[in-house]
């Protein structure tokens, strides 16, 4: 005669998941060379989303104006992170003081690439983006004096979702 013990154990595994459909809107701050450097309001209703992007920087050598549009279409989106690809277009308009040679100055930057969100709270996510951009200043500080004005950049965003 045998006896038979049997013991079943089940359970629900908790995946702590960010239900997209709620937060369709983003409010925050960007920094990046195309995306543009200031506020930020992102519009994001399923995959397609739109930002835009406006700041202003003042110190004593100029004051500068910076305005963004950045597409981005999200590629992947796993649990609380995604995947996108972006094209971002800045303009910027400068303003230096009285005793300066140069009275003011508009230039764009142009580019595109790939970028990750991560969601860090259920309202909070980070952005950071990378790609290759076209920069209308030759002479900007972060791409040197040379006359190259094609080259790697990235930007950063932070976001409350809602």
């Amino acid at each position: 005669m045998h006896a038979f013990l049997q013991l079943t154990v089940s359970g629900q595994e908790r995946v702590d998941t960010v239900n997209r459909s709620n937060y369709k809107h983003y409010v925050g701050f960007t920094a990046g060379e195309i995306t543009g450097n200031g506020l930020s309001y992102r519009f994001c209703p399923d995959r397609f989303g739109v930002q835009g992007t406006l700041g202003i920087e003042i110190d004593r050598m100029a004051t500068q104006f910076s305005t963004g549009v950045t597409f981005l279409y999200k590629i992947i989106q796993a649990g609380r992170t995604n995947f996108f690809v972006f094209q971002g277009n800045n303009v910027n308009y400068v303003k230096f003081p009285p005793d300066s040679s140069i009275d003011t100055k508009v230039y764009a930057n142009i580019g595109a690439g790939l970028g990750v969100e991560v969601i860090i709270l259920k309202r909070i996510s980070i952005n950071v983006m990378g790609g290759y951009a076209y920069c209308g200043d030759s002479h900007h500080p972060d791409y040197g004096e040379s006359n190259t004005r094609f080259a790697i950049t990235g930007a950063l965003g932070l976001f409350y979702m809602f």
